[in-house]
């Protein structure tokens, strides 16, 4: 073939290729583009529907304190009949916290102190009593004299529980992180998932003011002024970036939120990432192909020149398809556990709860006690490649009154070591909560085949310490004030795990056919039993190994490709360098032995039975050091002459040297992580 036709090849093939990858990333970036508008759209729709449904809802109720005003005003109603009709009209309507009248100072109901004055929605108070927030619409009534002169005489008034709201919010379809809230007039949480945050009564203008967050005052101030519309916000104390869709309800002036955690959103699955691969894969070959036809010009002038360059250019398309790959599955979400129901809200909580109970029904079986169970972890730290060592306080939650042989306390299954003690003992509205200070040594499954990019969740197995009942540990949702994943919950603040990063952390259950009884005969052996776990996500922190592993690898790699370059049968120049063919196979083989031992090193520490990822550079980098030590032998031999070795000073294998390299580690990160 001739070379204007190679090269005319080249250039087409290159053209072709980069189409495609041109095509592909752009049908990615479209399909990402509509993924987040879609997503958008969604949730703004959510947004406009609840505020509707809870607006027709206080609509509703306005209309039952309207009648009953106007009934009691026209006297259709005396005073001794009022409190009858009340009763009549709790009894034809949905359940209501309080629904009743004031005539001036006597109050029917104790909680008409929270009257506003006038018609209208009063701002929320926290019910300590029944755990909820409360509202109150009133309207007032009046007593028209002989002369036609109005003057008031008391007012209806309906009480709800932000229960029934918080429903609503909670039915939402917004993944398993973002979440619904409702704002009062003056900015304060009707609804929101965070009991705590309700029970504080701090307003978002006092948030604001107090993270100094610009962004969450804006987005209160529109709310507050009955606006609807979207801001993107950046959570100044989680990092979380969140999507705030905002919708009035404008019977009562409040707003309706909706908030999407975008983390979730722009989650990077298996469909984008080969997506990648194929991009990275036809870029290099197009760049390659056009970088080919382009240097055609200049190479019967500088040829080694023009060969030299195009070296460059393979080996650092190579570098950077890799790059590309490795980035895009350090950043990916941790793979979901299809066999596992993660307990990210108390509704979804509740859900699971009832499904297991049905279940237990639908066999004839009595449903279990419900312990609730929180983890707070205060230390992290591996002790080795499979075994996590971790303090911190579990708490469990039981009634006072309870069987006196009910055992307290619980297990880690997975414990080779535990040690605690009892922290504290408190009772409250017939609670009794018990917390432990424990320290263990837990046995994690953790793969390790990618490191060091590698995603992996360090599980706390928790059973209870009973086995003769049915018993069922459930997490303590209620004590966590925010439970979404990436903001940490059970996590303390400046907890941190060497040589990892903490993503989240979370609990979930996981479904357990145990093969046994234990000993106790028809308790655990029917079905499925569901077991809970704390667990805590992580990543493995690329800083670490690179200075580990990466670095030495590379300056092997170097000082072996000076060695190969500078190989020469140039006597007068062998000895200026210091070493000629001899020499090369010297160092060859002591390089080899200090890769050996880091890489019996890595084996020990990693103490997997596969091979990992990153145990593939050591394997290029013995393949380097026999090349190049054949290199030299064949080449300082004058009986051989193999024209590989013997054209221009081996200048073949020279240019070969980096593209087969990273053109090897380029397919094996294409091999794991397609």
């Amino acid at each position: 073939m001739r070379k204007s036709t190679w090269f005319g090849v080249c250039l087409i093939v290159g053209v072709v290729s980069l189409s495609v990858a041109i095509y592909l990333l752009y049908d990615l970036a479209q399909s990402r583009r509509e993924a987040i508008a879609s997503a958008k759209l969604a949730a703004r729709q959510q947004a406009v529907t609840v505020a509707n449904e809870i607006d027709a809802e206080l609509q509703e109720l306005r209309a039952i304190v309207h009648n009953l005003a106007e009934e009691i005003t026209s006297r259709r109603l005396s005073d001794g009949e009022a409190h009858a009709r009340v009763t009549e009209v709790r009894e034809e309507n949905p359940p209501l916290y309080a629904l009743g009248v004031v005539f001036e100072a006597h109050a029917v109901d104790e909680r008409a102190d929270a009257l506003p004055n006038g018609s209208g929605w009063s701002e929320p108070i926290w019910d300590e009593t029944e755990k909820v927030m409360l509202a109150t619409y009133s309207e007032p009534f009046f007593r028209v004299d002989g002369s036609g002169e109005r003057s008031p005489a008391g007012a209806a008034y309906v009480t709800i529980s932000m229960a029934r709201i918080k429903e609503r919010m909670d039915s939402l379809e917004l993944g398993d992180t973002g979440y619904g809230a409702v704002l009062s007039k003056q900015g304060y949480f009707l609804v929101h998932p965070s009991e705590a945050t309700l029970r504080q009564g701090v307003s978002t203008f006092q948030m604001a003011e107090t993270r100094n967050d610009e962004t969450l005052r804006e987005v209160a101030e529109k709310a507050t002024r009955g606006e609807s519309g979207f801001l993107d916000y950046d959570n100044l104390l989680t990092g979380q970036s969140s999507w705030f869709f905002f919708e009035p309800i404008r019977e009562s002036g409040w707003s309706a939120f909706v908030i999407r955690i975008t983390d979730e959103i722009l989650t990077i699955g298996r469909f984008f990432r080969r997506r990648v691969i194929w991009v990275s894969i036809y870029s290099i070959v197009g760049l390659m192909g056009v970088a080919v036809w382009v240097s055609s010009r200049w190479y019967p002038k500088r040829p080694r020149g023009v060969l030299w360059g195009l070296v460059v250019f393979l080996s650092l398309l190579f570098i950077a398809g890799s790059g590309v790959i490795r980035y895009v599955v350090y950043f990916q979400v941790l793979h979901e556990d299809r066999e596992s129901f993660a307990v990210l809200d108390v509704e979804g909580l509740n859900a699971f709860l009832r499904s297991h109970r049905e279940e237990l029904e639908a066999q004839g079986q009595e449903p279990p006690l419900y312990v609730p169970t929180g983890v707070s972890l205060q230390v992290m730290k591996f002790i080795g490649p499979q075994e996590l060592f971790v303090t911190g306080y579990v708490w469990q939650k039981f009634p006072i009154e309870r069987p006196s042989d009910l055992p307290l306390g619980f297990t880690f299954p997975n414990a080779v070591s535990t040690s605690m003690s009892e922290a504290y003992r408190r009772s409250d509205n017939g609670i009794e909560t018990i917390g432990w200070n424990v320290e263990a040594t837990l046995r994690q499954d953790l793969d390790i085949s990618k490191y060091p990019f590698d995603h992996d969740t360090v599980t706390i197995r928790l059973w209870s310490k009973n086995f003769d009942r049915r018993l069922l540990l459930v997490p303590d949702l209620a004590s966590y004030t925010l439970t979404n994943p990436t903001s940490r919950p059970g996590l303390h603040e400046g907890i941190t795990l060497s040589g990892w990063r903490i993503s989240g952390s979370y609990f979930d259950y996981k479904l357990f056919d145990y093969g046994t009884d234990f000993g106790i005969p028809g308790q655990l052996v029917e079905d499925a039993f569901p077991e809970l776990n704390f667990n805590v996500g992580l990543k493995r922190n690329m800083l670490n190994v690179a200075i580990r592993n990466m670095i030495p690898i590379v300056i092997v790699w170097v000082m072996l490709f000076v060695m190969l370059v500078t190989c020469t049968k140039d006597e007068d120049e062998a000895k200026l360098l210091g070493f000629g063919p001899s020499g090369t196979m010297r160092i060859s083989s002591a390089l080899f032995f200090v890769v050996l031992l880091a890489h019996i090193d890595l084996r020990d520490t990693l103490q997997i039975q596969e091979v990992a990822f990153v145990e593939y550079t050591y394997f290029v980098t013995y393949l380097a050091i026999i090349i190049t030590t054949l290199q030299a032998f064949f080449f300082s031999l004058k009986r051989f002459n193999f024209w590989v070795v013997e054209y221009e000073e081996s200048l073949i294998i020279k240019l070969a040297y980096w593209p087969l390299w990273f053109g090897f580690m380029f397919v094996v990160a294409i091999a794991f992580f397609y």
